[in-house]
């Protein structure tokens, strides 16, 4: 992730009310007071900051989820921290801390760079001086990180800044990879790093290696000299074709000579490209002296005259060369002994100040006349070839008839004005091509006519409009590679997310999603996809909610059948000791409350069993009792007047119903026995 500062950065030791402002709009971390969002990413924020403990400015690279949120987000972001702790290099940008924020997300506290990008510099245009200027400490850099066995994978322009002197930096070590690591926080086939930039194995989803950060550091220097990519395209998926596929870009004529720099680097197999940074570093300093940067080193032996590449490890013989190379050292030589004969023999010659000005004002030689019958064919050849379109060339042309007559009189109006009329033709072809759309063929001939009338308003004013056209156009197409990466950022987040939906990981899929509409927030299918997780997150609540409510309900009917139960309990204890009761009471004959206790117990226990027994026993008993009371009555009723009617004399009648009387009575008796005998068993 690339960052920069606003143009107007506020001091560090702000009023208590700016730092209550920010304290509402923006995150708290302890020990820091954050003054603004200065870039955002697909896996953190970035902020400018002052650690209040110093009182220096910082830069917080903030996660963009909770610390339990994302594991595989939380890691990565870590392992960013380590790799940056352990890397001391002047290029590579500095880590003060690691922490969490008050919102429990990891943050890293870096150095925070005010410089600009990379990105931004070569729109402006660079240099070849200024290019070399960058790419050896980018260079540098890399060196330190692959001796520390970290591979950046994602080398890009982006992710290059430049500290307040104009130091390069390399950053952004946030898919970094450490050689060896067992542990890998990126999905099987996931291809890492930015379509621009990326190597051919990386397009291939394979490891990352050295050669992958060396590739990427040749398309950033051939960008820096072009002032594009190498390989461009509407599609970033035709983009990585491009690099897969597509022969080696060449380098402007002027830059020939780095040609052979940039083939090693940009090599489609790995093992063709350096071995390592410190291989280019040395081999572009043999190339291309440090101080100018503009042609490369030659060594020239004895015999046939050869040009070793140390680039490519290759000696090509040149032949042909030979001769200029011959004519050169003659030439030295000849100047090396005049030298020396002017030395050995200066006091033996003496040398007149008249001889020296004799040397210093040589005769001129008579100038030729130029007939105006010469002038008059040449102009009427000019205006032939204006009218048939040879405007200008070394050949037969307008242009060079008239600059022929202006080297015969050089105020020649005709002349003068033929040139300008040349000048306004290329404006209006200028035009032509640039409503026609094709702007670098306008420019072409906007040259040409500033090359012959440079102060002329209308190409100047023309150039400016096709520049500016240039500018925007540049400027849509840069927009337009921001889109594309963001939309193949949101296509991983995407393949992700489904990954992680297919296997119910609901909150690591919203996490995938949520990064991926930080790319594009409109991305159709990724909020299509957010729409499912949160249906499913809503049904899965619903029912823990209803198994939640189950339990509960589960819990309240055990409890209340656990209740019953003791209440049973005791009710069935109370009852047991009402028929004890009840028992002691039948023992002792007293009935009635024996009665009472027996119906207190089924109050009780209504289905007592002993209870219901034990009653229908006193009912017996007591109906038993009460015929015995009668059968007693009558018993003294009949032996009262048995005894009466002894008394009197006896009728033939009376005793046939005295003897009635005593049956009824054995019958009476008959009947208690057996009654006494049911009591009994």
């Amino acid at each position: 992730m690339s960052f920069q500062g606003s143009p107007q950065t506020p001091s560090p030791g702000a009023g208590q009310a700016n730092i209550s402002l920010r304290s509402q709009r923006w995150v708290q971390i302890p020990g820091y007071d954050i003054e603004c969002e200065i870039g955002r990413g697909g896996m953190a924020t970035v902020y400018r900051a002052v650690q209040q403990s110093l009182g220096r400015r910082v830069a917080i690279k903030l996660l963009a989820h909770e610390l339990n949120d994302d594991n595989e987000f939380a890691e990565r972001f870590k392992k960013e921290g380590r790799i940056l702790a352990q890397l001391s290099h002047p290029n590579i940008i500095t880590i003060h801390d690691i922490g969490v924020s008050q919102e429990d997300r990891l943050f890293l506290s870096i150095e925070y760079l005010s410089g600009g990008t990379l990105k931004e510099r070569i729109k402006q245009g660079l240099s070849i001086d200024s290019t070399l200027q960058i790419i050896k400490p980018i260079a540098k850099a890399l060196s330190c990180a692959h001796q520390n066995g970290v591979i950046h994978r994602d080398v890009k322009p982006s992710n290059i800044m430049f500290r307040y002197d104009g130091l390069p930096v390399l950053t952004d070590f946030g898919v970094a990879r450490t050689v060896g690591a067992k542990t890998i926080y990126t999905a099987a086939g996931l291809i890492v790093g930015s379509p621009g930039y990326m190597s051919p194995e990386q397009a291939m989803g394979e490891s990352a290696t050295i050669q992958s950060d060396l590739y990427g550091l040749g398309v950033v220097l051939y960008e820096m000299l072009v002032g594009h990519p190498p390989y461009q395209a509407n599609n970033p998926l035709v983009t990585i074709l491009k690099h897969l596929n597509d022969p080696l870009p060449q380098l402007p004529d002027q830059y020939r000579y780095i040609q052979p720099i940039l083939n090693r680097l940009l090599a489609k197999k790995a093992a063709d490209r350096y071995q390592n940074a410190d291989e280019f570093l040395d081999v572009i300093d043999r190339i291309i002296p440090i101080d100018t940067g503009t042609q490369p080193k030659i060594d020239v032996t004895h015999g046939d005259q050869i040009l070793t590449e140390s680039i490519s490890g290759k000696i090509q013989k040149l032949p042909k060369k030979r001769p200029y190379f011959l004519v050169f050292f003659g030439i030295i030589s000849i100047v090396l002994l005049v030298i020396a004969i002017g030395y050995n023999f200066q006091s033996k010659i003496k040398i007149t100040e008249p001889m020296l000005l004799k040397l210093a004002n040589p005769v001129k030689k008579p100038t030729l006349i130029r007939s105006n019958t010469e002038i008059s064919v040449l102009l009427q050849q000019a205006e032939v070839q204006l009218k048939a379109g040879l405007l200008t060339g070394t050949g037969q042309s307008a242009e060079a008839n008239y600059r022929q007559i202006l080297k015969i009189d050089h105020d020649n109006a005709q002349a003068l004005a033929g040139l300008e009329n040349i000048a306004k033709e290329y404006e209006r072809l200028a035009r032509q091509r640039m409503e026609a759309g094709a702007l670098q063929e306008s420019l072409d001939y906007l040259k040409k006519g500033l090359s012959i009338a440079p102060k002329i308003e209308g190409l100047l004013r023309l150039r400016q409009e096709v520049e500016q056209h240039v500018a925007k156009i540049r400027d849509q197409k840069i927009e337009q590679e921001r889109q594309q990466e963001a939309q193949i950022q949101a296509q991983q987040f995407l393949i992700q997310a489904k990954s992680s939906f297919r296997e119910n990981s609901l909150q690591i899929t919203l996490a995938h999603i949520e990064q991926g509409l930080l790319a594009i927030p409109d991305h159709p299918e990724l909020l299509a996809l957010r729409e499912q997780v949160m249906a499913r997150i809503i049904e899965q609540q619903r029912q823990v909610a209803t198994r939640q409510q189950q339990e509960e309900e589960a819990q309240r009917q055990a409890k209340i059948a656990e209740h019953q139960k003791a209440e049973q309990a005791r009710q069935r204890a109370e009852a047991n000791q009402c028929l004890a009761r009840a028992l002691n009471y039948q023992k002792a004959g007293r009935y009635t409350a024996s009665l009472q206790q027996i119906d207190k117990g089924l109050a009780a226990v209504p289905n007592h069993e002993g209870l219901l027994r034990l009653k229908e026993q006193l009912h017996v008993e007591a109906s038993a009792v009460q015929q015995q009371k009668v059968i007693r009555r009558q018993t003294a009723r009949i032996a009262n007047e048995k005894k009466h009617a002894q008394h009197k004399p006896i009728k033939a009648s009376s005793v046939g119903e005295n003897d009635a009387t005593m049956k009824k009575l054995q019958d009476i008796r008959n009947s208690i026995d057996a009654l006494n005998q049911s009591l009994i068993k």
